[in-house]
């Protein structure tokens, strides 16, 4: 059983992220970049980070500058 997805290069809209969900998914990530608000998410349209060939020090700075407010 598959329990997310990630959708192909972010596209998505109603009828993907319906698909999405009648194939049994709990949750898909598209390459919107924000932060998750947990006061109203859509499990269906969770940003995420494109990661690159990065090393584990500039992705801990990504995502210490994208997620972290000081």
């Amino acid at each position: 059983r598959i329990a997310g997805f990630a959708y192909p290069y972010g596209d998505r809209d109603d009828t993907t992220k319906s698909i999405v969900k009648d194939c049994g998914a709990e949750w898909a990530c598209s390459t919107r970049l924000a932060a998750v608000n947990t006061a109203r998410v859509d499990l269906f349209d969770l940003p995420r980070i494109q990661v690159k060939d990065w090393s584990g020090a500039q992705l801990a700075r990504v995502l210490h500058n994208q997620w972290i407010e000081e």
